[in-house]
């Protein structure tokens, strides 16, 4: 540090002195991230000129490089946003409600040399965090999460000016605010090194005579492209194999029942010899012959099964669980009506909604309806809907009471969505409805290019969404929103011409299946590859139960067997046999199944 800043960190805490603050930078989550898929460049059309503007946290910040285009296009690549995806999406006028809901006059224009601002680093918690101010003198500081967007900044991080960290923070001298973290889809830490996005390090439990589950390896470098990736390997590997696979090193193999209590040693270094340099440490052994291996990584003598907890036929059509004790239930009225029950709306109901607050271990009739019902959704334990043939019901009270909303005799409406308790979709014969007030008022969506029906949806943010429907060249497609369901545009085929149910891992990463197979996108659909298959039992069709936690722990339904994959699909783990409609995972440890025969727990992931 020099003189300088020396004094003059000096003189800003004896200011402090005096003050009965708390050490207000603890509160930060101070969470600009290298990685982040919720970020995005947006064009935006301003009274013809074309401008870009990085979203991140839900502000936008507009990218700006006077008389430069090679400067702006370095700050465009520098978020890691992909350019397919720049090019495919058309502008968005500056006076469009997306637009102006940006605040985009309010933020710092983030250009291709420093300016007048000024660019400091600050300890917090152990780590080096970098943050910029937006003018010469300015003491409100923005904090920066990957290194090419410092660099195509004009910033040198080695030129930093050091700022003591009981200096930032809210109502502080140097004001700094979570609003304020500046974050990029794909790159690596300011700090240099490399940027890990997959990868185990630790030590993982295996199971002599399986399939070890594949582990996926990959690193970013300072530009965003994939680091070099060594491995080596020490005590018994001879059963582990390691793949290059598109930038990244996948590792696999059948653990022999000799390797029980041995163990294998993996080592991964990313950018070897750089100035990067970053090494991940993984220890593979075994339980003990008398134990198994749990869903949390541990060795326990338990069972890992299905157990029943309550003896009664439900109806097949479509439910939903929330928590581990509160679940619903629509279809028809035989089965708990049968016994006698009542429920309350019209008499005699057809069909009906059936609550649980114990798990599914006892069911109270809470709606009947005199129109066919057969599919709900719930956000929580209090908000929910139900819909089918000639409208959409909804409950604010955990169904204790149901309210009509929406009601067209003409129209059967087969899938029903919420986002938050403002914004759903609903999927009809052949339409999308969309509402942002609950439920209260729906309109109908843009039509979609060259769309003959619609099989499924996914929502994966407030804005963007996910339909897969039929062609007019009788093919399966993918089309996606960027504007809450309004519009739609063509993305692009899928494989699998069988495929009608898609799942959402995470923004990008999306699993399509209902066919021969299933298929996995990790880019928004703009390619597709077919997931493993391997030791899976069950004909065409059969891949319609899937959910997933996040893009690389879900699991999939085919015939009487469950499945589940650790790697993103790489490859699936064959755990229980069980004939259940519907199974569901309020947890990732923690799974419900509905069967003909009753209603089943499990503890196992």
């Amino acid at each position: 540090m020099n003189r300088r800043s020396h004094l003059f960190n000096a003189f800003l805490l004896l200011t402090l002195a005096g003050c009965s603050g708390t050490d207000s930078i603890s509160k930060l989550q101070q969470n600009a991230k290298p990685n982040d898929n919720n970020v995005r460049i947006q064009k935006v059309l301003d009274a013809g000129t074309l401008r870009y503007v990085l979203v991140s946290n839900g502000k936008g910040y507009e990218l700006s490089c006077e008389g430069n285009p090679g400067g702006l296009l370095k700050l465009v690549q520098a978020s890691g946003y992909p350019m397919d995806f720049l090019n495919f999406f058309p502008a968005s006028p500056l006076d469009s409600k997306e637009i102006q809901d940006l605040n985009i006059a309010d933020q710092p224009k983030l250009t291709c040399q420093p300016g007048g601002k000024t660019f400091y680093q600050v300890e917090i918690g152990g780590e080096t965090k970098y943050f910029f101010s937006a003018t010469t003198g300015s003491t409100k500081l923005y904090m920066v999460g990957c290194y090419a967007l410092t660099a195509a900044m004009g910033f040198d991080i080695k030129k930093a000016l050091p700022l003591d960290s009981r200096l930032v923070g809210p109502n502080m001298p140097f004001n700094v605010d979570d609003a304020q973290d500046i974050s990029c889809m794909k790159g690596a830490p300011v700090d240099g090194k490399v940027a890990w996005q997959s990868g185990p390090s630790g030590t993982l439990r295996v199971e002599p005579g399986s399939m070890l589950q594949t582990l996926v390896y990959e690193a970013y470098g300072l530009d965003g492209s994939d680091a070099p990736l060594l491995d080596t390997y020490s005590g018994s590997c001879q059963w582990l194999s390691s793949t290059p696979v598109s930038g990244a090193l996948t590792m696999s193999g059948m653990v022999p029942q000799t390797f029980e209590g041995e163990s294998c040693e993996v080592t991964v270094t990313a950018a070897k010899g750089t100035s990067m340099e970053s090494t991940r440490k993984l220890a593979l052994s075994t339980c003990a012959a008398d134990q198994i291996l749990q869903s949390d990584g541990q060795c326990a003598r338990v069972a890992r099964n299905w157990k029943k907890v309550a003896d009664i036929a439900l109806p097949d059509e479509e439910a939903t669980f929330v928590s581990k004790t509160h679940g619903w239930k629509v279809g028809q009225t035989y089965g708990l009506a049968d016994k006698g029950e009542s429920c309350p709306g019209d008499e005699p109901p057809t069909h009906a909604i059936y609550g649980t607050t114990d798990g599914g271990k006892t069911w109270e009739c809470q709606y009947g309806n005199r129109n066919v019902m057969e599919f709900m959704w719930f956000l929580n334990e209090k908000q929910g809907w139900a819909t089918g043939v000639g409208g959409i019901v909804s409950t604010v009270d955990g169904g204790k009471t149901w309210t009509e909303q929406f009601l067209d005799q003409s129209e059967f409406y087969r899938k029903i969505r919420f986002q938050d308790a403002k914004n759903g979709w609903v999927l009809g014969q052949k339409e999308l409805y969309r509402t942002a007030d609950g439920g209260k008022t729906w309109l109908k969506s843009a039509e979609f290019p060259n769309m003959v029906n619609i099989s499924d949806f996914t929502r994966v943010s407030l804005n963007e969404g996910y339909v897969i429907g039929w062609t007019t060249n009788s093919t399966r497609a993918l089309w996606k929103t960027i504007d809450g369901g309004v519009n739609f545009q063509l993305v692009k085929d899928v494989p699998d011409k069988g495929a009608l149910w898609i799942v959402a891992a995470d923004r990008l990463t999306l699993f399509a299946s209902g066919g021969d197979g299933i298929q996995r996108t990790r880019n928004g659909g703009l390619s597709w590859e077919t997931v493993s298959m391997d030791g899976i039992r069950g004909g065409a069709g059969r891949f319609n139960e899937m959910q997933f936690f996040d893009k690389n722990r879900g699991w999939i339904k085919s015939g009487e067997w469950v499945y589940f994959t650790n790697d993103g699909g790489h490859t699936f783990v064959r755990k229980d046999k069980l004939a259940a409609n519907q199974i569901f995972f309020p947890t990732a440890d923690f799974g419900i199944a509905v069967t003909a025969d009753g209603v089943f727990h499990t503890t196992v992931n």
